[in-house]
């Protein structure tokens, strides 16, 4: 009994100490950050939210929480060699990779480099940095040398186990639309799965605790004891896609997440228990780590190259980018990437008309929509007061809207200030076309051939109208001249040369 009073004690001393909690709520900062910029970004171009931001925060701490306890047991029948200056190494590692570039800060890469680093200063065995001025330089290189690197690479494995199993809960649940700028600045929409989880670890480290069993990795553990560290970490993944449906996305990056958190747990765990025997495990386990991180981001990346864009307008109706849930759209059954073709019996193909559609009967909504497989199915529903005007519905871009994600990966900066969205330049107000200009307008807009032609008659129409008026205008402005009086007066004879003499 006094061992687990000793226990308990121990948890709390180190779950009270400034360092691990400022780590801690740090974590929950970058989730809340990362939820409240998602919703900001989402209204700024969609003008629309999906998702409750309360829903999403329970969610993320909730799933934080039952990860953390899952790997906290994990961890105690393997007994990790790390401290307060891992937890710090890991922390200044992965805000640098974040500022660098936001899909590198995660737990497998940041543990490979750090494991990386530890194998090549002990290999090459680095001098210490001696004098005042270089002490911050020895305390890192003392950190360093010092890591339990494959303790760490092992943790880093578990999370990324914990990671996919938290996606295949979550589904395509949080997952969001946006808007994206294509390579020649076409509005295209897509979707992105991304999500932030502050995981707090209670780790099993060297202390002055006795254990009733030996830990797996206690090979070259103090001989004082064992004691508890809280470390906590960041866990997120994120990926957008344009030719995938969201669900089918979701699935992929959590089936990537878990076949890379087992390699390299796998990895890890071999070379912490036979490194004797295999002195070039532990760059075998830190590389993969490194590697794999990149072949699964292009993997990824080769697989969005040579689709069909499933959320653009192609002709055949108005697509949906999104159904916004509870709505009357949602109760219909419409899904992201089907398309209206009819409304009330009325054709549509933009905002415009389908709104105009369902004005046509206010207390009734029938549709023609084409679901996923090119089917026809029709959905109807009585419409109610104080109901969304476009029925819950988020078509697909068109041109129209206010900002949309650049084709670039976005920041650490972009997040911080909300300033990673490409704003639509408005058109200034009283500027005129010229004919020809307006005439080529018109052909572009035009569909066929047909209206092509219409519309350039109609410019050549509009080019003579306008040479009419400014021929009117300059006869107009020309000087008065005096007019001959048209009064007639009385006749004389015209005078005859006289007759000679």
């Amino acid at each position: 009994m006094d061992v687990w009073v000793a226990w308990l004690r121990e948890a709390g001393r180190a779950a009270g100490t400034w360092p691990a909690l400022s780590f801690l709520g740090l974590c929950v900062l970058v989730s809340l950050w990362h939820i409240g910029r998602t919703v900001a970004w989402q209204r700024r171009m969609l003008r629309v939210r999906m998702h409750r931001p309360a829903a999403m925060v329970s969610w993320r701490l909730l799933g934080g929480l039952a990860t953390g306890a899952a790997v906290s047991a994990a961890g105690l029948g393997l007994g990790f060699a790390l401290d307060a200056r891992a937890l710090a190494l890991f922390w200044i590692l992965l805000s640098l990779l974040a500022v660098f570039r936001l899909r590198l800060a995660r737990a497998g890469m940041a543990a490979g480099l750090l494991a990386l680093g530890q194998l090549a200063l002990s290999s090459l065995q680095a001098p210490r940095p001696d004098g005042p001025s270089l002490a911050w330089l020895a305390w890192v290189m003392d950190a360093w040398t010092g890591l339990d690197a494959m303790g760490l690479l092992l943790l880093a494995g578990l999370l990324h186990l914990a990671e996919g199993l938290l996606l295949l809960a979550e589904k395509a649940r949080f997952a969001h639309p946006l808007v994206m700028a294509g390579k020649r600045g076409k509005r295209i929409g897509a979707w992105e799965v991304t999500a932030v989880w502050p995981v707090p670890l209670l780790l099993l480290v060297p202390g002055d605790l006795s254990l009733p069993w030996i830990p797996l990795l206690a090979a070259d553990s103090a001989p004082g004891g064992w004691g508890l560290l809280l470390f906590p970490v960041p866990v997120g993944a994120g990926a957008r896609t344009a030719v995938f449906w969201p669900e089918d996305k979701a699935r992929f990056v959590a089936r990537q997440s878990l076949l890379y958190g087992a390699v390299v747990t796998v990895l890890a765990a071999a070379a912490g228990l036979w490194r004797e025997v295999a002195p070039a495990l532990p760059w075998v386990a830190a590389a993969a780590a490194v590697v794999l991180h990149e072949l699964a981001a292009l993997w990824n990346r080769w697989r969005e190259q040579g689709r069909r864009l499933l959320y653009v307008h192609d002709g055949r109706g108005l697509a949906v980018l999104a159904v916004q849930p509870g709505t009357a759209a949602a109760e219909m059954g419409l899904r992201c990437g089907e398309i209206i073709r009819r409304v009330n019996g009325v054709p549509v193909s933009d905002r415009a008309e389908f709104h105009a559609a369902l004005e046509r009967q206010p207390a009734y909504a029938r549709l023609e929509v084409l679901d996923r497989s090119g089917e026809v199915r029709y959905a109807q529903r009585a419409r109610y007061a104080g109901e969304p005007h476009m029925l819950g519905v988020v078509p697909a871009p068109d041109g129209s809207e206010p900002a949309a994600f650049p084709s670039r990966p976005s920041m650490l900066w972009h997040w911080l200030t909300g300033k990673g969205l490409l704003e639509a330049k408005p058109r200034a107000a009283g500027t005129e076309t010229a004919p020809d200009a307006a005439g080529a307008e018109k052909a572009e807009r035009a569909e066929g051939p047909v209206e092509a032609e219409s519309a350039a008659a109609q410019s050549a129409a509009d080019a003579a109208n306008l040479e009419e008026a400014g021929a009117a205008a300059d006869t107009a402005n020309q000087p008065e001249t005096k007019k001959p009086s048209r009064r007639r007066g009385k006749r004389y004879p015209a005078p005859t040369d006289p007759a000679p003499s």
